[in-house]
């Protein structure tokens, strides 16, 4: 699938600096994903905009995919990493610009436009201490500098407006995430199975991303360990500790397997040929794995909480709460091939709704609408 250019350009001769720092925050992840796929429609659509770059090298699996030209490339202050991420960009930018951090910085220009997106409330809800006070403190900073608000859900939107009840409705766009075009049904009759993972003719379920307390992932175990003809295969989250290896191995003896990090083309493979996405997570910004297995064709157990509901529609087998006799039940259910297809097919008709060239276009419309709110400047005419 080829990314066609959009007509969708921002306000006439105005500026966006793209402040990729979520880059160097991270090797992977959603917020990576969602950067990539906003930065190279830019550069795609020749955008009028320039980068912001830190002075090391960055690893991000997604960042390495960017050819960005040097000349369009700032790169940010002298201070270390850790310090930078929470402090204003501290360069001076061209006057009427708009700014738009990939993770709650803001320039304090006052003829600056900020844009601001905000992801999920996972530090306000299931953080504590330090971590909790300074992440917090940061994003409320962004949020009182901002000039308009992006959320990837409404269910974000409505944390957002929970937590911080002052902010006007007015600035906020609601503008969903997708997944991207390496999610796709395979032939897998001629397509070959990729080395790196000899379990792909094997009967698993993926559990894919982070395993913090809300994701649930001791349950996923405690079903597979019910499941005698399943073994679970875990995607992500950083390295296993010695206490998941420990629960892993006294659960499931051999029947696991992680992978520690997966291309694109990488996951849609194994999301081919799960058995299901088992994704029992109780709170999502969005919820991107959910949206790429329902793309490539595997079915999704998921909990119907947060954002869940809104990215899967009535595409997943969803129950109200964790439950691990529920989750084995929605699982043998599955085996049934007639409720099994159906549920693929709505999957595709579900993700189809979802696009990133969609998300691209609609926040080139924000920064126009924000544009003109804050300047009384008319938005150049698409065409």
């Amino acid at each position: 699938m080829c990314i066609c250019a959009l007509n969708a350009e921002p306000t006439e001769n105005m500026k966006i600096y793209y402040d990729n720092i979520v880059f160097y925050l991270q090797k992977a992840g959603g917020v990576s994903n969602y950067w990539f796929e906003l930065v190279r429609r830019a550069l795609m659509n020749k955008a009028n905009c320039l980068f912001i770059e830190q002075r090391s090298r960055s690893q991000n699996i997604f960042a390495r995919k960017l050819r960005t030209d040097e000349t369009r490339c700032i790169r940010d202050g002298a201070l270390p990493l850790g310090w930078q991420r929470y402090l204003p960009f501290p360069k001076k930018i061209e006057p009427f610009s708009i700014f738009h951090s990939s993770y709650y910085r803001v320039s304090s220009q006052k003829n600056v436009l900020n844009v601001v997106t905000v992801y999920d409330f996972v530090y306000e809800y299931f953080c504590r201490g330090l971590k909790k006070t300074i992440h917090h403190a940061q994003k409320a900073y962004a949020l009182k500098k901002a000039d308009g608000i992006i959320c990837i859900s409404e269910n974000t939107k409505r944390d957002l407006l929970r937590l911080f009840p002052d902010i006007e409705e007015e600035m906020i766009a609601v503008i969903p995430l997708a997944a991207n075009e390496y999610f796709f049904p395979l032939n897998k009759v001629a397509d070959e199975v990729a080395d790196s993972f000899p379990f792909l003719k094997k009967k698993y379920i993926l559990f894919v991303g982070g395993r913090s307390p809300y994701k649930h992932f001791h349950a996923a175990v405690e079903v597979l360990s019910l499941l005698g003809d399943y073994m679970l295969v875990v995607v992500g989250g950083g390295g296993l500790n010695k206490k998941e290896i420990r629960y892993l191995d006294d659960s499931l003896g051999q029947r696991y397997y992680y992978v520690q990090e997966a291309s694109q083309e990488g996951l849609n493979h194994l999301y081919n040929f799960a058995f299901c996405l088992l994704y029992p997570s109780s709170y999502e910004g969005f919820g991107l794995p959910v949206l790429e297995a329902l793309k490539s064709g595997c079915p999704v157990i998921a909990i119907n909480a947060s954002s869940i509901p809104e990215v899967c529609g009535k595409a997943a087998i969803m129950l109200d709460d964790v439950h691990v006799d529920g989750f084995v039940n929605a699982i043998r259910k599955l085996e049934r091939k007639e409720f099994r297809d159906d549920i693929i097919r709505s999957g595709f008709l579900q993700a189809a709704d979802f696009s990133w060239d969609k998300a691209y276009e609609q926040t080139v419309k924000f920064y126009d609408a924000m544009a003109q709110k804050k300047w009384g400047v008319a938005p150049r005419s698409e065409g």
